[in-house]
């Protein structure tokens, strides 16, 4: 069941992440969360389907659900990230 539903939530999320008016301009971020996102659902049903012991289970879902929220995160960053300006001595 909570395979099933973290599956859901992160296809929903792609979802509405592609009516975002920002998903055109920030493309570039956009793309890479939503494949990573989609990767995420699949792989959570494929561990619900495996059925783990449940504190396995809950470990493997938090770890797919931090790779999908750090991939946002450094995506986001690595995008507005300026240029270092060159500091003269």
């Amino acid at each position: 069941m909570i395979g099933g539903s973290s599956a859901l939530k992160f296809v929903a999320l792609t979802v509405i992440m592609a009516q975002l008016r920002d998903y055109g301009r920030l493309a570039e971020v956009y793309r890479p969360a939503t494949y990573v996102m989609l990767t995420v659902a699949a792989l959570s049903l494929v561990l619900a389907a495996l059925a783990p012991p449940p504190l396995l289970f809950v470990l493997a879902v938090n770890v797919l659900l931090s790779a999908a929220w750090w991939t946002g995160i450094y995506q986001f960053m690595r995008y507005y990230a300026e240029p270092a300006e060159s500091v003269e001595a």
